[in-house]
């Protein structure tokens, strides 16, 4: 697990919703990932906010922080509060966690 985080990305962890059902989000930060555009058929599980369905990925990071359903990311840096007005922030659909053989460190995967 000697990936290189070398990229970086803006990222709103999903807080929920507002009296008006509307979802909020946590103010952005910036975290280094590694990501790769992907473009293949993949059936949601688990993990996902829309299980069983199939998903077409625009994008997968790697990185060493915890990313959630329903959060935003956004390739590069920006300081807008609302990642959904954004046209390049994408929702994250998917995500798993591998522990590394001795334990001590975690690859997070996302898709978006």
């Amino acid at each position: 697990m000697g990936t290189k985080y070398t990229q970086t990305i803006t990222y709103w962890g999903f807080d929920g919703y507002d009296e008006y059902g509307n979802k909020t989000f946590l103010a952005p930060i910036q975290i280094n990932v590694r990501w790769e555009k992907v473009s293949h058929l993949n059936k949601t599980i688990k993990n996902t906010i829309i299980q069983g369905e199939e998903i077409v990925p625009k994008g997968k990071i790697y990185t060493n922080t915890y990313i959630d359903l329903e959060s935003y990311v956004y390739i590069g840096i920006t300081t807008e509060l609302n990642p959904t007005i954004l046209e390049d922030a994408y929702r994250v659909l998917n995500t798993s966690i591998t522990p590394s053989i001795k334990g001590n460190k975690e690859l997070i995967e996302a898709w978006f």
